[in-house]
């Protein structure tokens, strides 16, 4: 490929050697002429700018405010253009129709270069997200200005495409191309932790893994256990993270009564562990751009309860990798749990079809890497 792209985004985990998403970036930066990354961050985080291969180079904002991050990745990224031989050919690319958008729609007036907006989070998608805060209510209006004058939005879902096509961006300037899994790395994971080797009085084992924040809706959630946990006494849910609303979660959990029934863990790096080793993955999120959670757990051989979100429909299937239930209904979300954890034969018919399906998602990783690579360069 001819195109160097820049990117502006907010992953300072990049910075981590070993981290799997530094290795997805790098494996994707070969396929560029090269890839320049613009990450926000403060300078209290102490990072310096970091040559991560001859393709792919971190560049941090090292930001004294946080409203410098904005002014500062536009500087950096003006440098960066700039400092290329005239003629050269570059795609703008931002994380999000955010911050990054922001700074991506600057980059692109100064420097007249194409902008590929990409849309993970599905923001357009109802009323959910610009609700949580008054910021996301002002957010929203600035991020459908955005997408709308991008020369390219990225959708990571179906769902994101539609709704993006709703708001009035052409299909013609939208292309599809969801979160990267390696599924066949992460089924050969070996088991660390077992669920049911901690819990080996549970009688079936509800997981989730997620952050503790509004959009995830984990009091759905735990309200449509205590349900389950009414017709089955020794049924447990797990969850994993950490987030703003972990003191109402457990405000909710002792309020429901499940204080010895419900399990909160911080994050782990054994995730894969805990779903090859629990008997149903449940997702209560109000909106998702992909849900990436679902095809791992699909990968693991994990039946679903989830909300229609993400990929929910497109990937993981009602009546075929298990339940996907309307956005909010915490009775439907109640009721598919319970006829769920009732029925250890359709738990394994729809574990096993999902660990089958979720190998054809992505088909290998060097088409996928072609692909992305592609619409950085313009030609999808």
């Amino acid at each position: 490929m001819n195109t160097h792209v820049l990117s502006i985004s907010y992953g300072r985990h990049l910075f981590i050697h070993g981290d799997p998403e530094r290795e997805r970036m790098r494996v994707c930066s070969e396929a560029l002429a090269s890839h320049h990354m613009i990450i926000f961050s403060d300078k209290s985080h102490g990072l310096k700018e970091d040559c991560v291969s001859e393709k792919l180079t971190l560049y941090p904002t090292n930001s004294f405010f946080h409203i410098g991050k904005i002014i500062d990745a536009a500087l950096l990224g003006v440098r960066i253009v700039r400092a290329s031989p005239k003629g050269t050919r570059w795609c703008i690319s931002a994380q999000d129709p955010l911050g990054a958008g922001v700074v991506g729609y600057l980059l692109r007036w100064i420097t007249r270069h194409p902008l590929l907006i990409q849309e993970h989070g599905d923001i357009f998608g109802g009323d959910y997200w610009r609700q949580e805060s008054r910021g996301n209510a002002l957010w929203y209006y600035v991020a459908r200005f955005l997408v709308r004058r991008a020369d390219r939005v990225r959708a990571v879902s179906k769902r994101v495409h539609e709704h993006l096509q709703d708001l009035g961006v052409p299909a013609s300037r939208i292309v599809t191309l969801p979160v990267y899994t390696d599924i066949p790395a992460l089924q050969e994971i070996a088991v660390t932790t077992d669920l049911r080797a901690l819990y080996p009085e549970a009688s079936c084992i509800v997981l989730s893994v997620a952050r503790f924040v509004p959009q995830k809706n984990l009091t759905l959630l735990v309200r449509a256990f205590k349900k389950l946990h009414m017709e089955n006494p020794k049924a447990r849910l797990v969850l994993v993270g950490r987030g703003s609303e972990e003191k109402r979660m457990q405000e909710e959990i002792a309020q429901c009564g499940l204080a010895e029934s419900v399990t909160i863990m911080p994050w782990a790096t054994d995730v894969v562990s805990l779903m090859k080793t629990a008997d149903i993955y449940a997702l209560s999120s109000n909106y998702e751009g992909w849900a990436r959670v679902l095809v791992e757990a699909m990968a693991c051989g994990l039946p679903i309860v989830t909300t229609a979100v993400g990929c929910a429909g497109e990937v993981c299937k009602d009546g075929v990798h298990g339940s996907v239930v309307p956005v909010g209904d915490e009775n439907a979300f109640a009721d598919a749990l319970i006829s769920l954890a009732g029925d250890a034969d359709r738990r394994c018919t729809y574990g096993q079809a999902g660990k089958e399906d979720a190998r054809t998602v992505f088909g290998n990783r060097e088409a996928y890497v072609r692909t992305w690579a592609l619409i950085h360069n313009g030609e999808l």
